[in-house]
């Protein structure tokens, strides 16, 4: 599987930096991000619940926001891109679509609400290790029971930790994000390797092993 995700790491205490990047790639004609096709993952939320709250953090320019939306969920999608949040603006406006737009980042999350559905897909290697643990958990609790978390997760088996290995951002082993989730009912959970548009210096494609976990949060 090939998508469209060139590494940027977000530089420490530099957000700006991490927004202009994402700005300039959103900005471009066509989808940044895997033609705009949703994870798979995702697609699979509306088969098991019918509709509901959702929550998308780190949407972009609204793959994955879309999807849920068009099949019945209110959707709030957060992401730190002017430009990506246009994009799903503009979509939503035009389709006429249930989606509360947020311009923030994981600090912006409104922490008094509860989902159905959470999905976090490809962000949690911009922040710290300790910051992600926590933040896994704070959605965790923010689920509802037999509610859903989609993740997708960069992991250390791939060209972006291995550039990087001093890195203090997250990049999980492997089985990890299993781990995070015991207790919980794993109903899918996938070990891929994704060529990247960002290459290494003979100019091929990097490539990194990447993780999706769907799980369903146990009733009481």
């Amino acid at each position: 599987m090939s998508i469209e995700n060139p590494h940027f790491e977000k530089p420490k205490d530099d957000k700006e930096k991490l927004v202009q990047f994402y700005d300039q790639l959103y900005s471009k004609e066509g989808a940044a991000f895997a033609e705009g096709e949703p994870e798979a993952i995702v697609e699979k939320i509306p088969v098991l619940m019918a509709g509901g709250r959702a929550l998308d953090i780190g949407a972009g320019e609204g793959r994955n926001s879309l999807v849920l939306a068009r099949n019945g969920f209110e959707v709030t999608a957060i992401d730190p891109s002017p430009k990506g949040i246009s994009k799903i603006q503009a979509t939503a406006e035009t389709e006429k679509l249930p989606i509360q737009t947020i311009l923030g980042d994981t600090k912006d999350v409104p922490l008094n609400e509860t989902y159905e559905a959470i999905v976090s897909a490809l962000m949690l290697h911009h922040l710290p290790e300790d910051g992600a643990l926590v933040f896994i958990e704070q959605i965790k609790q923010q689920t509802r029971t037999e509610g859903l978390n989609a993740i997708v997760a960069v992991t250390k088996e791939g060209d972006f930790y291995r550039n990087n290995p001093d890195t203090v951002n997250f990049y999980p082993d492997v089985d990890a994000l299993r781990q995070l989730y015991n207790g919980w009912e794993i109903l899918e959970y996938k070990e891929e390797e994704r060529q990247y548009n960002a290459t290494r210096e003979d100019g091929s494609p990097m490539r990194n092993v990447t993780v999706s976990l769907l799980a369903r949060k146990p009733a009481g």
